[in-house]
């Protein structure tokens, strides 16, 4: 090939170090757009006159430096580039919920009607087949480049008014249920599992399918004890962590 280069012989750092310096350049060059696959394994070898254990030890560096995502008969995906992870108080209570909508913007994306699936009926625990109105939203930082989560919304079809907010909304839904229908929301229910991220929630993220997330699930209940509100957000483990920090009773730090 004319574009060939020459073999990192004789150079300091282990060749595969040289390999991925080299493809980070590339990338940071625009030749390797966010989103964008890195050449195959083969070409990659071919055009740097490197082995293929060469090719796969830079690859893997590269993805611990969290500059690409390999996914199998894809390839390697460019990330954006990673961005300083805020620390949230954890949210166990009403304040902690209060917090996160303070230091937080969503952004609409869509509103429409949708029929659950099976797998949605297992998080939302309703039954398969329903109508629900389902609002999704960017949950923003205002300083942040890139969104923080995807935010999905459900209501009964008769409430879907509660969920026409502005492009930036600035409070939460439940409120509007309260405003616009008589419903008052009194108690919340929130369930967190570790999940992959479907392609639809990762193009919105713009992160690669499978990776890593929080699944965040928050139940809303009236004053009859009914679910009248559901939020399911996804939170790729890139951009967003909990941290909490608590005092030990002094018979614990005998007990090491």
């Amino acid at each position: 090939m004319s574009d060939r280069r020459q073999p990192y012989k004789g150079q300091p750092k282990p060749l595969y170090h040289a390999l991925a310096q080299s493809i980070t350049i590339d990338i940071e060059r625009g030749a390797h757009p966010v989103g964008s696959t890195l050449p195959s394994e083969k070409n990659l070898m071919s055009v740097h006159g490197v082995s293929r254990q060469t090719v796969r030890r830079a690859l893997a560096l590269l993805r611990f430096q969290g500059l690409i995502a390999s996914r199998p008969g894809v390839g390697s995906m460019v990330l954006p580039a990673p961005q300083e992870v805020e620390a949230f108080p954890p949210i166990i209570s009403v304040d902690g919920l209060r917090e996160l909508l303070r230091r937080t913007e969503l952004h609409h994306v869509s509103l429409g009607l949708i029929t659950v699936n099976e797998r949605l009926s297992d998080v939302l625990e309703c039954r398969r087949g329903i109508q629900l109105s389902e609002a999704c939203f960017l949950r923003r930082r205002s300083a942040a480049s890139l969104p923080a989560g995807v935010v999905r919304v459900y209501l009964h079809p008769e409430y879907a008014a509660a969920q026409i907010t502005s492009r930036i909304a600035r409070g939460p839904i439940y409120q509007n249920l309260e405003r616009m229908y008589g419903i008052a929301v009194t108690e919340v229910r929130q369930d967190m599992t570790a999940t992959v991220l479907d392609k639809e929630t990762a193009d919105l993220l713009q992160v690669a399918p499978g990776d890593p997330a929080l699944q965040v699930v928050r139940f809303y209940y009236s004053t009859a004890g009914n679910p009248v509100e559901v939020a399911v957000s996804h939170y790729p483990s890139s951009r967003f962590r909990q941290s909490i920090r608590y005092p030990l009773p002094p018979a614990s730090w005998q007990a090491g």
